[in-house]
């Protein structure tokens, strides 16, 4: 079984469980094909933004699109990962000029 993770920019919001989403005005993103969010966000009614890859829902994230992305960490970790290292080396890069 894969981690699953909730992500979202709101430093002040808490989740606990599926049922913590239920009745929020949150948009939740998540990747086509997980059945557990497929079923629980059904289930529950919550609003959604299905997404066809991992790097999709950083993305729409990141750009307000939804407020809440849940997916599996391990993709979303690596991702997050590789920008920043990305990053770091523009930050690097820029600094030697």
């Amino acid at each position: 079984m894969m981690p699953i993770t909730a992500y979202t920019l709101d430093p002040d919001f808490s989740i606990n469980g599926w049922e913590s989403l239920e009745g929020t005005n949150l948009v939740v993103g998540y990747p086509r094909g997980i059945k557990a969010s497929e079923d629980n966000i059904d289930k529950l009614r919550i609003k959604s933004n299905p997404l066809e890859i991992t790097k999709q829902g950083i993305n729409v994230l990141l750009t307000g699109r939804i407020g809440l992305n849940i997916d599996d960490s391990n993709s979303v970790d690596m991702i997050l990962t590789g920008l920043s290292k990305k990053r770091q080396n523009a930050n690097s890069y820029c600094g030697n000029a």
